[in-house]
């Protein structure tokens, strides 16, 4: 961490488009403290070994792990996920299962969470930082 402003959970689709050099997004993360999940990091390394050139891509996330804090999956972690499904599932609102993780994740520690998905304002209590 680099004591900037706030601290942002990023979600994976956030950290592809970093390594992608999408425009603007650097600015972005030069302006927050990262933080990052277990699930995101094994997103981010399952998208790696996927990879055509793993090697750079391991390298990204590397660097992306030197700077940014993480936070890990425990108990309350996985009461927040089962309240989030339990709050989207009836309406028929579910999300893909690795973002109900995330988000609940950012909800526990108090965490805005930086991503470029829309469906993650379903989740009630989530502060989305649409990039």
């Amino acid at each position: 961490m680099e004591g900037n402003l706030y601290e942002v959970l990023v979600d994976t689709s956030v950290v592809i488009d970093l390594f992608r050099r999408q425009p603007g997004m650097a600015q972005h993360f030069a302006r927050v403290d990262s933080v990052v999940s277990p699930i995101v990091l094994g997103e981010l390394y399952h998208g790696a070994l996927r990879a055509t050139l793993t090697a750079r891509e391991m390298n990204y996330i590397a660097q992306l792990m030197q700077t940014s804090r993480m936070v890990l999956c425990d108990e309350e972690t996985s009461l927040r996920y089962a309240t989030i499904r339990n709050n989207l599932q009836p309406r028929g609102l579910l999300i893909p299962e690795n973002d109900m993780w995330i988000a609940a994740s950012a909800i526990q520690h108090g965490l805005p969470l930086a991503t470029g998905d829309a469906h993650f304002e379903r989740v009630d209590g989530l502060v989305v930082k649409r990039w």
